[in-house]
């Protein structure tokens, strides 16, 4: 799938998970592990622990303020407040040491909970991954009465879910950090940033759990751009039709936008599962429009020969796939065998048409692609999936703090909440000029004071339900490739107008009802 992607152009998809992972996250992500701490200056055991202060409590707070002044500020001289360095930040065993110094001192359960879930990072920097685990679980209990609030859940208690993730995949249990990562995700529907992050961990395994469905559902609407993934784990899961359907949606999602433009690769690569599942008639179809599409788009410059490349690999190998459709055994055999290897097509697609070309086949046939065993090839996706999840060492420990996202309160929710509500002269909502290229209005929550991003992500959601309400349309629908937290391209409309994406659609009045609680209406 990673090559069709490129040929997709579908780099912005990515753009969203390296943006997610590297600062979009809440803006909490710190920089990679940093070296040991210099001797002069080594810090707190807090911020030796994870580069930020002990967290000081309101008493303490008063009392300072009240020595400030009895003492014409001469106290800030006398007693420094540190502040957080990451570059004091210690790894591995030590880290977790200066973890559990800190947490014999005073501080606040939300403070210590922070810090056990630094102490869970330090644990999978030292391979201590049952420790990571254990570390993931008590933190809530940690966090005391503040573990069971709605800003503690959609915060830390969606790390914890992802360091448990972190923890088992890198112990090699990939189930259960697929099932802890679509965890994370499912308890924040609304939040692109945790369901991005889960995207990572969704095809570690090839079996369509009802989780992992769910979670789909979910993160189709909130960036249209995973119908792609979605499209791959169905074939793996063995449901070609469902795929294809899922490359029909993207292709009106991104023709929605852009009317005037072909969408070649979803286009192609409904075709090649079409095909896949046994529907030669519909893709045969399809195929017939795709090549006068790519000779124009040639033609005006719009595709160069390095872009059509792996098109037109992908329109030779939905060929072949037809003729075992039509039971031209040898001839697709033999047509699939003078590659050395299929770069276009997905892993699923290449290993199940292997695995049915091989099947009953003389060893003279065996050549070329068709020498591969099916069998090592999933293997060797899959282990590829893990290896990415992972991710370059780098680039882990990004990864591995990225996950630390800060208490979300709920003033921060409604500190929105008025001009949320307000859609007759949104101050969000983006006038079009007449000059646009593309079709659809923007809301942009830029430059909007919060401390977080995932609230203004989930505002925009919110006020984007409320605007379609408002214009009496049922749903809307996001743009493909969605690069910010805090802007979305919007199309309203209704599941049954013609061309309208419905598959990966938001239903208003749900939105509304399930975020009003923590936006609500404001009084009069």
């Amino acid at each position: 799938m990673r090559s069709l992607e490129r040929a997709l152009g579908a780099a912005a998809l990515c753009a969203v998970l390296v943006q997610s992972v590297a600062n979009a996250a809440d803006a909490h992500a710190p920089p990679s592990a940093p070296p040991a701490a210099s001797s002069a200056h080594p810090g707190s055991n807090f911020v030796q622990c994870d580069g930020e202060p002990r967290q000081i409590k309101a008493a303490e707070a008063a009392a300072d303020i009240a020595l400030i002044t009895g003492s014409l500020g001469l106290y800030g001289l006398l007693k420094p407040i540190e502040t957080g360095d990451k570059n004091k930040r210690l790894a591995g065993a030590e880290g977790v040491a200066a973890c559990e110094r800190a947490l014999t001192e005073d501080t606040t359960n939300l403070r210590r909970a922070q810090v056990v879930l630094a102490r869970a990072i330090h644990h999978i920097e030292a391979k201590q991954y049952d420790e990571a685990v254990a570390d993931a679980h008590a933190a809530e209990g940690v966090a005391g009465e503040t573990g069971k609030e709605p800003g503690y859940q959609a915060s830390l208690g969606l790390t914890a879910s992802e360091i448990e993730a972190m923890a088992l995949l890198r112990k090699g249990d990939a189930a259960g950090a697929e099932r802890a990562a679509l965890a994370m995700a499912l308890a924040s529907p609304y939040d692109v940033n945790a369901t991005i992050r889960a995207n990572r961990y969704a095809q570690l395994t090839p079996v369509m759990t009802p989780e992992k469905r769910r979670y789909f559902e979910q993160a189709v609407r909130l960036q249209p751009g995973i119908l792609l993934q979605r499209a791959s784990a169905r074939q793996w899961d063995g449901d070609f039709t469902g795929a294809a359907a899922d490359m029909g949606t993207l292709f009106q999602a991104y023709h929605v936008i852009r009317p005037e433009e072909h969408v070649l690769g979803p286009a192609t690569q409904q075709a090649v599962i079409l095909a896949l599942a046994g529907d030669v008639k519909a893709s045969d179809a399809l195929a017939a429009q795709i090549g006068p599409w790519l000779d124009e788009d040639i033609k005006a410059g719009k595709v160069s020969a390095t872009d059509a490349a792996p098109l037109d690999e992908l329109l030779e190998f939905r060929a072949i796939a037809v003729q075992l459709a039509e039971g031209k055994v040898h001839e697709a055999r033999a047509a699939f065998a003078a590659h050395s290897r299929w770069l276009a097509a997905w892993p699923v697609e290449d290993a199940y048409l292997t695995e049915r070309l091989r099947a009953a086949a003389d060893p003279s046939e065996l050549k070329g692609a068709l020498a591969r065993d099916p069998v090592e090839m999933r293997k060797a996706d899959f282990a590829a999936t893990a290896a990415a999840a992972v991710g370059q060492p780098d680039a882990q420990d990004k990864l591995l703090y990225g996950s630390i996202r800060p208490y979300i309160g709920t003033g921060d929710y409604r500190a929105l909440s008025g001009g949320v509500w307000k859609t007759d002269k949104s101050r969000y909502l983006w006038k079009r000029t007449g000059k646009e290229t593309y079709q659809g209005e923007a809301i942009s929550f830029i430059g909007v004071p919060t401390s977080s991003l995932v609230v203004v992500s989930e505002a925009a959601l919110m006020h984007a339900a409320l605007i379609a309400q408002s214009r009496g349309k049922a749903a809307f629908v996001l743009a493909p490739a969605r690069t910010r937290l805090d802007f979305i391209l919007v199309i309203f409309g209704d599941p049954g107008d013609a061309g309208f994406p419905a598959a990966a659609a938001f239903d208003a009045k749900t939105v509304i009802a399930d975020l009003s609680p923590i936006m609500p209406k404001p009084n009069p």
